[in-house]
């Protein structure tokens, strides 16, 4: 995975991750025109004019990553409305299809004292095989915000995190027939939560009814000054959103809703659930449950973590997802385990069960905000 540092104003940090990227995010572009096209038969043009009806939420509060996304265009040579529509992806595709045809596949846990003796967030990040080499590590430094490590897809200023705040986030996608053009797109509520300098700031961006389409946002925190450890996950839509706080020391989610409220709200027909969602909940609950019968001396460090991400029980629909079928099933495609009491991030890319996981970050510990 290409790691960059990018530094400067929004514009400058933008024109490097273009450059820099160029190769990844003209592979982003060519991968989601074709997604785009496969699942909801919606062309790159017609996409591009879709993507165009958040512009008026972006500018109207976010004018720094308009300024990004700008300079990301400009760095790799390609249109502005390129970029949007990429920011715009679960807006436009992921509120398209039906039940059984969807392979979304992401499992996602926040971990703390007394079930841990740190605080971390760990994903699988997994999508659709097919997709390959887009993916890029990116370390960001702005005046005024803190620095953010994040692994995104190329072109995207906004994913899977933590900043030297001690903020991260972890996302699950939350597939729903619904995609509301006033509000922000999901990518760029996750960069929001990146720039927050903790938990309730994050929750004052995203969670009201400010994402335009439903998603699922597992955020954590760990204080270096106050010493605060706190996970909350974060359930969003358009038409509201629900939070869970832990209050046993863990977190686990995939991809449905656990909210009935929401579930009411939305409408059972609106929503788009893969099945395998619910077993891999399972398996990751039952896991947990074994972790609270063992010694204090036994409690889940990231080995244990890594150890769950690789798990194979229901495979394949399974935590660690692989397939023979890269044009229709979700592949894990890396897995995420951040510390955020060490400020350390570390990354498989690939399946877990199978990868090595790389420290990515070896000097965030030194730059505290």
């Amino acid at each position: 995975m290409k790691k960059l540092v990018l530094q400067g104003t929004p514009r400058e940090i933008g024109v490097q991750h273009g450059q820099q990227g160029k190769e990844e995010v003209l592979l982003s572009l060519e991968l989601y025109e074709r997604l785009f096209y496969e699942q909801a038969r919606i062309s790159w043009a017609d996409a591009r004019q879709t993507a165009k009806l958040f512009l008026p939420a972006i500018e109207s509060g976010y004018a720094d990553f308009m300024e990004e996304m700008a300079g990301v265009a400009y760095g790799a040579g390609v249109d502005f409305e390129d970029i949007l529509t990429l920011h715009a992806r679960s807006e436009i595709a992921l509120t398209q299809g039906a039940v059984g045809e969807v392979e979304d596949g992401c499992s996602s846990i926040a971990i703390l004292p007394p079930v841990s003796r740190h605080t971390i967030l760990a994903q699988n990040w997994d999508f659709y095989g097919f997709f390959k080499r887009h993916l890029l590590f990116l370390h960001i430094e702005r005046h005024g915000k803190p620095a953010i490590d994040m692994v995104t897809e190329a072109g995207m200023i906004g994913k899977i995190g933590m900043n030297a705040c001690g903020v991260g986030v972890c996302l699950n996608a939350l597939r729903a027939r619904e995609a509301h053009p006033g509000k922000l797109p999901v990518h760029l509520g996750l960069r929001a939560v990146l720039d927050s300098p903790d938990i309730e700031h994050a929750l004052a961006e995203v969670g009201g009814n400010q994402l335009a389409t439903a998603a699922n946002f597992l955020m954590a925190e760990s204080h270096w000054e106050t010493g605060a450890k706190r996970a909350v996950n974060l359930e969003a839509s358009p038409a509201g959103s629900s939070r869970i706080e832990s209050t046993d020391g863990a977190i686990p989610h995939t991809n449905h809703f656990l909210s009935n409220d929401l579930i009411e709200k939305i409408g059972k027909d609106n929503l788009i659930i893969p099945e395998h969602s619910y077993s891999r909940l399972a398996t990751m609950k039952e896991y947990l449950a074994s972790v609270k019968e063992r010694s204090a001396g036994e409690r889940l460090d990231e080995t244990a973590i890594r150890e769950l991400l690789s798990d194979h029980t229901c495979y394949p629909d399974s935590i660690c997802r692989h397939t023979d079928d890269p044009l229709h099933m979700s592949v894990t495609q890396f897995a995420v385990i951040m510390n955020l009491d060490k400020r350390t991030m570390k990354v498989a890319e690939g399946t877990p069960c199978s990868v090595l996981f790389e420290l990515m970050n070896p000097n965030m510990s030194k730059q505290r905000s």
